[in-house]
C-alpha cells in the first residue's frame, strides 16, 4: 500500500492500479490509507483505474474512479484460458479499456 499512498505523486495522467484482493476485503486501515490515496490522486486531476479479481466481470464508477472486476484471474483459469482480462488503449493522456 505505500506505493498507493504516492500516487498523486505522479507525473502521469493515468493510474491504473491492479490488485488481487477487491477494494472492499481490505481491512479498516487498508481501506482508509487506500481510499483517501485515490481520492488524493483524482483531486489532483488523475484518471484513476482500479483492476482486482473477482467473481463476475464488472465495471462501474464510484466517486469519479472506475472501477473494474475481472471474473476469476486465478492460476487455473489463467491456465485454462477462462480468465477474464482488461485491455487499455492508451494514447498521451487520452486511456480507454474493454473488459473481456
Amino acid at each position: 500500500l505505500s506505493a498507493v499512498a504516492r500516487l498523486s505523486e505522479s507525473d502521469k495522467k493515468n493510474i491504473v492500479v491492479i490488485t488481487e484482493i477487491a477494494p472492499g476485503e481490505l481491512s479498516e486501515f487498508e481501506k482508509e490509507l487506500f481510499f483517501d490515496s485515490l481520492d488524493k490522486a483524482k483531486n489532483n486531476g488523475k484518471n484513476v483505474f482500479i483492476v482486482y479479481n473477482g467473481t463476475t466481470k464488472r465495471t462501474f464508477l464510484q466517486d469519479g474512479i472506475t472501477y473494474i472486476s475481472c471474473a476469476d484471474v486465478s492460476g487455473a483459469a489463467l491456465a485454462d484460458g477462462e480468465s477474464g482480462y482488461v485491455t487499455f488503449y492508451i494514447s498521451g493522456d487520452e486511456i480507454k479499456y474493454t473488459v473481456f
